[in-house]
Protein backbone atom coordinates (compact mmCIF):
# COMPACT_ATOMS: atom_id res chain seq x y z
CA UNK A 1 0.00 0.00 0.00
CA UNK A 2 1.12 3.54 -0.74
CA UNK A 3 0.17 6.33 1.65
CA UNK A 4 0.64 9.99 0.72
CA UNK A 5 0.11 12.77 3.24
CA UNK A 6 -0.18 16.51 2.58
CA UNK A 7 0.88 16.41 -1.07
CA UNK A 8 1.22 19.77 -2.83
CA UNK A 9 2.07 20.03 -6.52
CA UNK A 10 2.95 23.36 -8.11
CA UNK A 11 3.63 24.18 -11.74
CA UNK A 12 5.34 27.15 -13.30
CA UNK A 13 3.91 27.87 -16.72
CA UNK A 14 5.03 30.96 -18.61
CA UNK A 15 6.43 32.48 -15.42
CA UNK A 16 3.23 31.98 -13.42
CA UNK A 17 3.34 29.57 -10.48
CA UNK A 18 0.12 27.75 -9.63
CA UNK A 19 -0.90 25.00 -7.23
CA UNK A 20 -2.34 22.04 -9.10
CA UNK A 21 -3.11 20.24 -5.84
CA UNK A 22 -2.53 21.41 -2.30
CA UNK A 23 -2.30 19.41 0.92
CA UNK A 24 -4.10 16.27 -0.25
CA UNK A 25 -3.68 12.88 1.40
CA UNK A 26 -4.64 9.45 0.05
CA UNK A 27 -3.91 5.73 0.17
CA UNK A 28 -3.52 3.36 -2.78
CA UNK A 29 -3.91 -0.39 -2.34
CA UNK A 30 -1.32 -2.72 -3.86
CA UNK A 31 -1.80 -3.29 -7.58
CA UNK A 32 -3.48 0.05 -8.24
CA UNK A 33 -0.51 2.23 -9.21
CA UNK A 34 -0.74 4.04 -12.55
CA UNK A 35 1.76 6.15 -14.47
CA UNK A 36 0.96 8.99 -16.87
CA UNK A 37 2.10 8.91 -20.50
CA UNK A 38 3.24 12.26 -21.88
CA UNK A 39 5.72 12.50 -24.75
CA UNK A 40 6.73 8.87 -25.31
CA UNK A 41 9.84 10.01 -27.24
CA UNK A 42 11.18 12.11 -24.34
CA UNK A 43 14.39 10.81 -22.79
CA UNK A 44 16.05 11.25 -19.41
CA UNK A 45 14.71 12.08 -15.97
CA UNK A 46 12.88 15.06 -14.53
CA UNK A 47 13.73 16.04 -10.94
CA UNK A 48 11.38 18.00 -8.70
CA UNK A 49 10.81 19.01 -5.08
CA UNK A 50 14.45 20.00 -4.63
CA UNK A 51 15.62 16.88 -6.50
CA UNK A 52 13.87 14.70 -3.89
CA UNK A 53 11.79 12.94 -6.56
CA UNK A 54 12.49 11.87 -10.10
CA UNK A 55 10.31 10.57 -12.91
CA UNK A 56 11.02 9.54 -16.46
CA UNK A 57 10.70 12.46 -18.88
CA UNK A 58 8.10 10.54 -20.93
CA UNK A 59 5.76 10.66 -17.90
CA UNK A 60 5.58 14.47 -17.87
CA UNK A 61 2.31 15.96 -19.08
CA UNK A 62 1.56 19.63 -19.83
CA UNK A 63 0.37 21.75 -16.90
CA UNK A 64 -3.00 22.28 -18.60
CA UNK A 65 -3.53 18.50 -18.74
CA UNK A 66 -2.39 18.15 -15.11
CA UNK A 67 -5.03 20.66 -14.05
CA UNK A 68 -7.73 18.79 -16.00
CA UNK A 69 -6.61 15.55 -14.35
CA UNK A 70 -6.64 17.05 -10.85
CA UNK A 71 -10.20 18.28 -11.35
CA UNK A 72 -11.33 14.95 -12.77
CA UNK A 73 -9.70 13.03 -9.89
CA UNK A 74 -11.44 15.34 -7.42
CA UNK A 75 -14.85 14.69 -8.97
CA UNK A 76 -14.55 11.00 -9.88
CA UNK A 77 -12.04 9.67 -7.30
CA UNK A 78 -10.58 7.57 -10.13
CA UNK A 79 -8.02 7.75 -12.91
CA UNK A 80 -9.01 10.57 -15.29
CA UNK A 81 -9.68 9.96 -18.98
CA UNK A 82 -7.97 13.19 -20.14
CA UNK A 83 -4.53 11.51 -20.49
CA UNK A 84 -3.16 8.05 -21.25
CA UNK A 85 -2.22 5.78 -18.34
CA UNK A 86 -0.18 2.63 -17.81
CA UNK A 87 0.07 0.28 -14.82
CA UNK A 88 3.22 0.08 -12.70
Amino acid sequence: MLEVKNLTFKVNENGIERNIVKDISFQVDDGEMLVSFGDEDAEGLVLFCGDQYEIAAWQVIPASDALKCALEIFHSQGAPDCIDWGEL
